[in-house]
């Protein structure tokens, strides 16, 4: 079989993540879009183009928003090139897109990580979400109030790949690209990286992926 959905018109995509409760899917990549996708047909609902390209997506639990990480590598032709801003500072940014009747709109941009953006995770209450950044932080956001930074986790080394949640959101694991692993306490005021067995059991990713 041939591909579910073709559409992006440039280089890779490189994140999808799943609607949590329509048959739809959201892409990004390196052509600097946003894509919607009717799945049960395979057809484009919707496109917005982006400040950048793009290398994570993730639905918020109720499917109304969508955040997107910006930043990255395009390969073409043997040859890497890193995306820089005017400032030649590397591109960063997290972007809040609004998905109402169809339409979509960018409605936040924010540039706290220094490296690109490769995962992303909401809590499945929708109140928290957390960003998995080249440059081995973590960065939580509270999406109640204006999306505001609340927290920076460090400790990882290299950069993040994986972000995962509990259903109680009060344990996550995260992954850097050279597969170290890392589970924090998240029930207290601040996040405390705790021994790996004490993951529950039941963690599973928050609705819409991580989109890594």
């Amino acid at each position: 079989k041939g591909s579910l959905v073709t559409g992006h018109c440039r280089d890779q995509v490189k994140a999808m993540a799943t609607h949590p409760i329509r048959q739809e899917c959201a892409t990004v990549g390196d052509d600097m879009t946003l894509r919607v996708w009717d799945v049960s047909v395979g057809s484009v609902i919707t496109t917005l183009d982006l400040p950048d390209i793009a290398r994570s997506v993730s639905y918020s639990p109720n499917g109304q928003l969508l955040v997107v990480g910006l930043g990255g590598v395009v390969v073409r032709k043997g040859r890497r090139s890193v995306r820089v801003d005017e400032d030649e500072a590397v591109i960063s940014k997290m972007v809040v897109v609004s998905f109402l009747q169809n339409k979509l709109q960018i409605v936040f941009e924010t540039q706290d990580a220094v490296g690109p953006i490769n995962c992303i995770t909401f809590s499945a209450a929708g109140d928290r979400v957390f960003v998995g950044s080249t440059d081995g932080n973590i960065y939580e956001y509270d999406p109640l109030n204006d999306f505001s930074l609340t927290e920076i986790i460090t400790g990882h080394t290299q950069s993040i790949e994986h972000i995962e949640l509990n259903t109680k959101c009060d344990r996550m694991m995260s992954r850097t690209a050279g597969n170290e692993t890392s589970v924090w306490d998240l029930s207290g005021k601040k996040p405390v990286a705790v021994a790996a067995d004490s993951l529950a059991t039941e963690a599973s990713r928050s609705p819409g992926g991580d989109g890594g």
